[in-house]
């Protein structure tokens, strides 16, 4: 049996019918090798953090800058896993009204000397959670999106050095619940392929009073991700399917030829 034989194809036939059995398998084919590639080049996420346990604050969040603090809160938790979240209280402008949070990625390198750093070539965008204690922050947040510097997310390289990724507004809901927020990842950072951490930034001269948030997934998304394992059978099964489809038809086409 040849090639053709095995793929249900009739050698024998006419060149206009051989060529119609054949356009019939390349769409299954090209699926194929699309599914195929589709998945060598996926990439997972990089999970920073869920803040599951103190250490998950203390070891890898340094507040360095306006008197600020972070530390881990057990009592809030939109991981749903049982851990907890990244709580960052922002005093007065007295204090001197500003803050940066590095948070460093990489295990073992600590948050004041990385010794690692993160290519994000490959990855989109930031995602995480926030949630607005409305409790304890005396300062509104309309008032804290409208400061000069809000919230902002920069980026560090090892040396420390940042690059403002965006200044976003933290959305309404975050006054009752959790909120997820994305910040895309800009490709022109010069450091993109060597990324050690991340900055929850804000600055104002003229505070008005205390801010207080918690933080928790954060996550940076890959542009091209790993599909789930459900997807990726379903897109199996139809690729099989479509050629089996394609093999009947074509062996139908055969025994009327013959």
């Amino acid at each position: 049996m040849t090639w053709l034989g095995a793929l249900g194809l009739n050698p024998k036939a006419k060149s206009k019918s051989m060529k119609t059995q054949l356009n019939h398998w390349i769409p299954a084919a090209l699926l194929g090798l699309s599914l195929s590639a589709s998945t060598a080049f996926a990439t997972d996420p990089i999970t920073i953090s869920t803040y599951d346990t103190v250490s998950s604050v203390i070891n890898n969040v340094w507040p360095w800058y306006g008197g600020a603090t972070a530390i881990w809160d057990g009592t809030q938790d939109h991981t749903g896993n049982g851990g907890g979240s990244m709580y960052i209280s922002v005093p007065p402008s007295s204090s001197p009204g500003g803050f940066a949070v590095a948070q460093d990625w990489l295990p073992g390198s600590g948050p004041w000397w990385p010794n690692g750093s993160v290519d994000l070539t490959g990855y989109s965008a930031i995602t995480f959670w926030i949630k607005w204690d409305t409790a304890h922050s005396t300062m509104s947040l309309a008032d804290f999106n409208n400061a000069v510097l809000g919230l902002t997310i920069q980026l560090d390289d090892p040396s420390w050095n940042p690059y403002t990724l965006a200044s976003p507004v933290i959305p309404n809901t975050a006054l009752n619940g959790w909120a997820e927020m994305t910040i895309p990842l800009d490709p022109n950072c010069p450091f993109i392929s060597s990324v050690a951490a991340i900055n929850w930034f804000a600055f104002n001269t003229s505070w008005d009073g205390t801010t207080d948030f918690w933080i928790d997934d954060v996550v940076i998304e890959p542009a091209n991700p790993v599909p789930e394992p459900g997807c990726l059978a379903l897109l199996s099964l139809g690729a099989l399917c479509l050629l089996r489809a394609r093999a009947a038809a074509c062996s139908s086409r055969r025994l009327i030829t013959l």
